[in-house]
């Protein structure tokens, strides 16, 4: 955490932390500590700045990410109700993409024993699919939906708006049966 800019303040600097931090937030920032325990033998490579590399007996596990700096575009409303900024001028957003990739070794398929110690890739794999996914953050909070419902509130009030400047009653608002 003290390696992260955004967490490395004036009162961090002269104070010395002698717990473990596990998460932290800033309006913007997100540090979650996680801990991950792998086989005997394995070793962590980090050839390019964006780039990581975990081999183990068994398997090559590479990681890597590009950030081009270009931008991304949220769902419409998106930015206004769930992250209630007025302003679009108040954030940037940006297409981050990872990259991994897992390569068996071909004599790992001979061993039968030990491959619950490798069991970790594939609830990894589904974990940060889950927690990083720009479509399943959308389908899991059912953004369509909430921004259908959206739509259909603010229309009710500009035809509230509009029936009041016509001097409608509340009940000739709300009974739609007497269109055409």
């Amino acid at each position: 955490m003290e390696e992260r800019d955004a967490f490395v303040d004036e009162t961090l600097r002269d104070l010395k932390i002698n717990s473990r931090v596990v998460a932290s937030y800033k309006p913007g920032y997100k540090f979650e500590k996680f801990d991950l325990i792998l086989p005997k033998g394995s070793t962590i490579k980090k050839p390019e700045p964006n780039n990581f590399i975990i081999e183990t007996s068994r398997f090559i596990f590479d990681v890597k990410i590009e950030f081009h700096g270009t931008g991304a575009v949220p769902p419409k409303n998106f930015k206004r109700y769930y992250l209630l900024l007025d302003n679009y001028r108040d954030s940037r957003d940006y297409k981050v993409q990872v990259y991994i990739n897992v390569k068996f070794k071909m004599l790992a398929y001979l061993s039968r024993k030990g491959w619950e110690y490798f069991q970790w890739v594939d609830s990894f794999l589904e974990r940060f699919d889950e927690s990083f996914s720009e479509d399943k953050f959308f389908s899991r909070t059912n953004w369509e939906t909430i921004n259908t419902a959206i739509t259909i509130s603010n229309n009710m009030i500009e035809l509230f708006k509009k029936s009041s400047d016509e001097k409608y009653s509340d009940a000739e608002i709300l009974d739609d049966s007497n269109e055409d």
